[in-house]
């Protein structure tokens, strides 16, 4: 039987340090059905120091959204690349933690995050299988992300979504990182607990993660018919049917 899949809409840092942007991000996404958003918080020298990720917003402003979020019933969850700033996001009531790809092997950042006894979501982008069963040993209450770093939908390798559920239960999910949303489809068919998917407004601005980001306009048909896809899966059971009348004729 299909469980009642999770869908998180990735802002990450597609909001571009602008304030209003990120707030009308989040209100349309929640709008358009997403169960809840995320977003990234990186040092300056986090991938390559380059401008489009140093966009920063205030504190402040992410206490008035985390408060926003929760009126609306929704979640919001924070990706952070360093150790010392999780206490702060908690006390500022954050619900989860994402754990980038690239920070898989970074133990001082996982365990304070454990700690917190929040869930916490592990990209495995950059993560072998026989990496995957090391790390579950440590952190067996985490939810895990196959994703991939490729940005080709060609190398989305959605049977990892199985290989991935065989080590560590039903705690899987699926990070789109392909062009293409309909890979998700593939996600509701090998029962993924939980998507994550980047967004992006429909304008002219350059987005960090624009080749792999789902358009916030698009996304209320998008989500629609990813849950109706979940229909489709059944219970896995052959019974026995009646032949209808009508092939009788």
């Amino acid at each position: 039987m299909s469980k009642n899949i999770k869908y998180i809409a990735e802002i990450g840092v597609n909001h571009l340090g602008d304030e209003n942007k990120a707030l009308r991000m989040v209100e349309n996404c929640i709008h358009a059905g997403a169960d809840a958003v995320t977003f990234q918080i990186q040092s300056d020298d986090y991938y390559d120091g380059t401008k489009s990720f140093r966009q920063k917003l205030s504190d402040e402003f992410y206490s008035k959204l985390i408060n926003l979020v929760h009126s609306l019933n929704k979640e919001i969850g924070i990706a952070l690349t360093e150790s010392d700033q999780v206490s702060k996001w908690l006390d500022m009531g954050i619900d989860f933690w994402k754990v980038l790809s690239m920070d898989i092997g970074n133990h001082k950042l996982l365990e304070s995050m454990k700690k917190t006894g929040k869930y916490i979501y592990i990209s495995t982008g950059v993560a072998s299988d026989d990496e995957i069963k090391k790390l579950y040993q440590s952190y067996n209450d985490a939810w895990y992300v196959h994703t991939t770093l490729t940005q080709s939908s060609e190398d989305s390798n959605m049977l990892a979504l199985s290989t991935i559920q065989s080590i560590v239960g039903d705690k899987v999910g699926y990070g789109l990182h392909a062009p293409d949303p309909e890979t998700i489809y593939f996600a509701v068919a090998y029962n993924a607990s939980f998507v994550f998917f980047y967004v992006m407004e429909n304008d002219n601005a350059y987005y960090p993660d624009f080749e792999h980001s789902v358009r916030i306009d698009k996304l209320k048909d998008y989500l629609i018919k990813w849950r109706e896809s979940q229909k489709w899966i059944g219970t896995g059971e052959k019974n026995k049917q009646e032949v209808p009348e009508w092939t009788l004729e």
